[in-house]
């Protein structure tokens, strides 16, 4: 007679199958979050340079108060930031979300301009997005 053998709670484990499957159902799940991931990271970008603009902004306006005047000109990135910092407007230049570096005078994403209309006593703020394509925000405003 043949004895069949019993499975004892010493015979405990997966088979190579069962991990196999486990493997692929997980690079399955994996393959659908991805491009997920990488539109989360564009998002997280838009909204540091939201912040960017609000802060300079609000620079902008504590500039006027400390000196009495917006700064005069058209004036990009570092240019910008550099003046409102050296009238303590700002308390320091921001970093670009793209380049992950302080703002320098030419960015080839996330570029900021500021323009000050003399004659009709106006600025506008303008950010822009990745490869300096899309406006992220824009603002016109009009001094007292």
């Amino acid at each position: 007679m043949i004895e069949m053998r019993k499975k004892t709670a010493s015979t405990f484990g997966f088979s190579l199958i069962e991990i196999t499957i486990s493997l692929m159902v997980m690079g399955i799940i994996a393959s659908m979050l991805l491009p997920n991931m990488s539109q989360i990271v564009k998002i997280a970008k838009h909204h540091v340079l939201k912040n960017i603009f609000h802060t300079t902004q609000l620079a902008l306006e504590t500039h006027h108060l400390l000196t009495g005047a917006y700064p005069v000109g058209i004036l990009e990135n570092n240019q910008l930031f550099s003046r409102l910092h050296q009238s303590d407007a700002l308390s320091k230049i921001p970093t670009n979300p793209f380049s992950g570096m302080h703002y320098q005078d030419s960015e080839p994403s996330g570029r900021i301009i500021y323009r000050f209309n003399q004659s009709q006593r106006t600025y506008e703020l303008t950010v822009y997005g990745k490869n300096n394509e899309s406006v992220v925000s824009q603002i016109g405003a009009v001094s007292p």
